[in-house]
């Protein structure tokens, strides 16, 4: 039990450091931004040396927090170096992410002035403005795909403290488990880019497991007094600033907590259970200050806090987040029937083929190339919670269905109670996303069968060897996945980091640069990042008309092709 302690301490600790690095410069800086002062180095130098302090200043001083120091401290040094040495050229990013981190860390402040896109400019910005931040201090956006590091890792200390809580799971399981957690198909998806999902699902796996723990006396995650409250508060504010599906998010789990919590002490199930005034701190950050741009100015400029969003002004933005983005079968049926048409599909992304192509019932012992393929974006449309998710649930099913028929004569670690409220907490907060046919839209999904695997694996006694071995199957299952999505990633940073080297061998000596796009759509969705990744690194440059006259050919990647030459 000691050693557990000491597990868990540490593990609250890598959280507790690496959400702190995050929340305490983006909370200093939408402050400064609402009194009128733009970000600068030395601002956001600040709040990472609050963020650094901060678990100190808790009194987390235990042998844990100094290991957690050096933790992350590798994590980080190892990550800049891997991330850096490739280009995140994905649609996203090069339109609105990058742009948008760039005119914060040039100095624009969004509370003033525009970031030269209307979801730049009304959509929330903590992500923006830690990467633009970043990008002040280092001179290198990639650098801030560091986010999506930090939060992963937040998200796989809290989850191995909810695993090590659970007496029949062992340290070593916990670990593999909690990795399957944090490196699940959709964070994996977007390790290497600016796009925010795989934070969402970071955070998101956080506050569901913080809630199951609080929904019953058995599960204890340990560490200090103030690790939870703080890792809690946290969460909370820096999702509800990532995405406006991330406000919806924590509102319905913190009123759906609240409301199973009542439940259970009305009926004498647990202790009286009493409000606390976390949820109110949590509304008062992160929406009055880090949340004032986009909520509240998006409210008194346009009477809609989600605005552009259930708008008729969304018509009118470049590639607009709506129905034109779902496969076409999806758009003949409800939501709910779409969700569960991406489950039981081969993984695909978006080609004008595979949008067009016609329902299909995936094989789920199956794994295609074009699935692999798939798996290299960060955007999959269909099965985007990887090949083997199908085949996931259907095993975690045959397992609930065993420990249903079984928990009469079977004694669980994991009270089943605890499962189905974090499984229907999952469901739902699921099927609130608008899109929750698209993993990344809605991208926690993933927790259900880990979730129940984890229960099996808390079987007790010889009785539940049964549900033991399913559950190993399902978490080897969970592994598999998890591994395709990284192997197909890994092969995809290959390529665009010998991209980069390439490109900039053959500028190499060059100082002036006119660059043409041919297509004018990349021009004006791309241009602009693409054009300051140039000039960051050396070169002088000047855009051209599509008619101008080039040197060379320089290829992104396939969708996207620049010429460039010296003058």
């Amino acid at each position: 039990m000691k050693d557990v302690r000491a597990h868990q301490e540490t593990l609250l600790s890598i959280s507790t450091l690496t959400i702190s690095l995050v929340l305490l410069p983006v909370l200093l800086q939408s402050t400064l931004f609402l009194a009128g002062v733009s970000l600068s180095v030395m601002s956001f130098a600040f709040g990472l040396a609050i963020g650094v302090l901060l678990p100190i200043v808790l009194r987390q001083h235990t042998r844990g927090l100094w290991l957690a120091y050096v933790v992350v401290s590798i994590v980080v040094v190892a990550a800049l170096a891997i991330q850096g040495g490739s280009w995140d050229n994905t649609h996203d990013s090069l339109t609105y992410h990058e742009p948008a981190a760039i005119s914060i860390g040039d100095g624009v402040n969004p509370m003033s002035a525009s970031l030269g896109h209307v979801l730049a400019d009304h959509y929330p910005k903590a992500s923006l403005v830690f990467s633009g931040g970043v990008y002040a201090l280092t001179g290198n956006i990639e650098y801030g795909k560091i986010l999506t590091v930090l939060f992963a890792l937040a998200s796989f200390g809290v989850a191995g403290a909810f695993f090590l809580a659970i007496p029949g799971i062992r340290i070593s399981w916990a670990y593999v488990l909690a990795a399957v957690a944090a490196l699940n198909p959709v964070t994996v998806a977007q390790l290497d880019t600016h796009y925010v999902d795989g934070l969402f699902a970071s955070l998101g796996l956080m506050l569901v497991l913080i809630a199951v723990a609080e929904s019953t006396e058995k599960i204890d995650l340990g560490g200090s007094r103030t690790s939870l409250p703080t890792l809690g508060v946290a969460a909370a504010v820096l999702l509800a600033n990532l995405k406006f599906t991330g406000l919806v998010f924590v509102v319905a789990l913190v009123l759906g907590s609240a409301v199973w919590r009542a439940l259970k002490a009305r009926r004498g199930a647990d202790r009286a259970w009493k409000p606390t005034v976390l949820p109110l701190v949590a509304l008062v950050l992160g929406i009055l200050i880090v949340g004032f741009n986009p909520y509240i100015t998006n409210l008194y400029q346009q009477g809609n806090p989600f605005y552009p969003l259930f708008s008729p002004d969304l018509a009118r933005v470049p590639d607009p987040p709506d129905v034109t983005q779902r496969p076409v079968p999806y758009r003949e049926v409800p939501a709910p029937v779409a969700f569960l048409m991406s489950l039981t599909e081969q993984t695909s992304t978006a080609t004008d083929q595979t949008m067009a192509a016609p329902y299909r019932l995936k094989n789920p012992l199956s794994v295609t190339r074009d699935e692999l393929v798939a798996l290299q974006f960060p955007d999959a449309r269909r099965g985007g919670y990887g090949p083997l998710f199908f085949l996931a649930l259907i095993a975690a099913a045959a397992l609930s269905a065993l420990m249903l028929l079984r928990r009469k004569t079977v004694r669980f670690d994991l009270p089943l109670e605890a499962v189905a409220f974090g499984t229907i907490a999952t469901v739902v907060l699921t099927l609130l996303m608008v899109e929750s046919w698209w993993a990344r839209l809605a991208p926690i999904l993933f927790l259900v069968p880990l979730l129940i695997a984890v229960a099996g694996l808390s079987a007790e006694g010889r009785s539940g060897r049964a549900a033991r071995l399913a559950a190993i199957a399902v978490v080897v299952i969970l592994c598999a996945n998890g591994l395709l999505a990284l192997v197909a990633q890994g092969y995809d940073y290959r390529n665009r980091a010998i991209a980069r080297t390439e490109t900039l061998a053959a500028l190499d000596g060059a100082e002036n640069l006119h660059v043409r796009f041919p297509d004018p759509w990349v021009a004006e969705m791309h241009s602009r990042a693409l054009v300051r990744r140039l000039e960051d690194a050396g070169f002088e440059v000047e855009v051209i008309s599509a008619q101008g006259q080039s040197q060379g050919e320089w290829t992104y990647y396939p969708a996207l092709r620049a010429e460039v030459g010296e003058k």
